[in-house]
């Protein structure tokens, strides 16, 4: 069963929060990060994004009780090409 449709909203990320989700959850991921909370239908937070500058997204998925269902990093790489610098 889906959870249909969640309404997006960037939060404020204090200090105090960035720790709590680092010492919880993961600890990569330097610098600020642009976080997004999820809520459902009924107004229930239902997840929550971090994403960080340095290219790590962490991801933490809440059950309608309020407890931590999931949680997943990833890292987005990009590759630049230097020109006459790249070998091929």
């Amino acid at each position: 069963m889906g959870l249909g449709k969640l309404t997006k909203v960037e939060i404020e990320a204090t200090p105090a929060m960035v720790a709590e989700f680092k010492d919880s959850f993961f600890s990569v991921g330097t610098g600020t990060p642009i976080m997004t909370a999820y809520y459902d239908r009924s107004r229930k937070l239902r997840r929550i994004t971090a994403r960080y500058p340095d290219g790590w997204q962490m991801q933490v998925n809440i059950d309608a009780e309020g407890s931590v269902t999931s949680s997943s990093a990833k890292l987005k790489l990009s590759v630049r090409n230097e020109g006459d610098n790249a070998q091929g």
